[in-house]
């Protein structure tokens, strides 16, 4: 079994990304655009996006600066295309990647799933 780490809806993004813009960490949000993305990469609008759980990933998470973590998630996903715009027959999927910085409480206190 593998368990990982995720951000469980867009009202707890937008939570932690306040904390990360009133810390002055490096890493924050704009959620307007963030919100869009969601919606495009789903094909829904914000309503049908608001409850998604956002995967963490392990690669592009780390302590940062000894003071914070820098914690990547997935947005999304959306078919891949070949280099001419067509789309992968076999319906392969990439994801899209976000990176905010949260502290090490926020980051600890994640749920998490196991598969």
């Amino acid at each position: 079994m593998t368990t990982v780490k995720y951000i469980n809806g867009i009202d707890e993004v937008i939570r932690l990304n306040k904390k990360a813009i009133k810390a002055d960490y490096n890493r924050a949000l704009e959620i307007p655009n963030f919100i869009d993305g969601v919606c495009e990469l789903a094909g829904a609008s914000s309503p049908q996006v608001w409850n998604y759980k956002f995967i963490v990933t392990r690669e592009g998470t780390f302590v940062h600066n000894d003071s914070e973590m820098r914690v990547t998630f997935i947005m999304g996903t959306k078919p891949r295309r070949y280099a001419g715009g067509q789309k992968f027959k076999n319906g392969d999927m990439v994801g899209e990647l976000v990176t905010i910085d949260m502290s090490f409480e926020d980051y600890e206190a994640l749920p998490s799933l196991r598969y």
